[in-house]
């Protein structure tokens, strides 16, 4: 886990499901982390929990680098990742749901590597900087035509 909580119940949460279930062999906290390159590098998948994530930007960046994630349908990840396209999106806080879709992915490598191309080629496609720069222009324009009017 790269990050850092910022809620200690929850941390406390997830560090005895992990000492419960003997997880700690297979677990990592790493903290935060300046640069996540090096682990999208090694990542099969990608999962965020976050039920209150505003952007998401580690989404695209994992995409970016073609890492298939499976997020929470909350906040502004059911913006990004289209269901069964380009990741999954599960109920937050269903776990089931969730491990249902890990055992998927992992094990259906013909999905898994769909799901990677997808994702990456969405994110060139609709995070660059040109498609970025032309998206803030036309809102900015509309602005300003809508304040012409007054």
């Amino acid at each position: 886990m790269a990050g850092t909580f910022v809620d200690a119940a929850y941390q406390a949460r997830i560090q005895e499901t992990i000492q419960r279930n003997e997880l700690g062999h297979t677990v990592r906290f790493l903290g935060y982390q300046d640069d996540l390159s090096p682990l999208y590098e090694v990542l099969d998948l990608l999962v965020i929990p976050s039920q209150n994530e505003p952007f998401g930007r580690v989404v695209i960046e994992a995409m970016s680098n073609g890492v298939p994630c499976i997020g929470a349908d909350s906040g502004g990840i059911p913006e990004i990742i289209d269901q069964g396209m380009t990741g999954l999106l599960y109920p937050p806080g269903d776990v089931d749901a969730l491990v249902a879709m890990i055992e998927e992915l992992m094990s259906t490598y013909w999905k898994l590597e769909t799901i990677r191309q997808n994702a990456r080629r969405m994110v060139h496609e609709r995070f660059n900087i040109e498609t970025q720069v032309r998206m803030l222009d036309e809102c900015y324009q509309s602005v300003i035509a809508r304040h012409q009017l007054l």
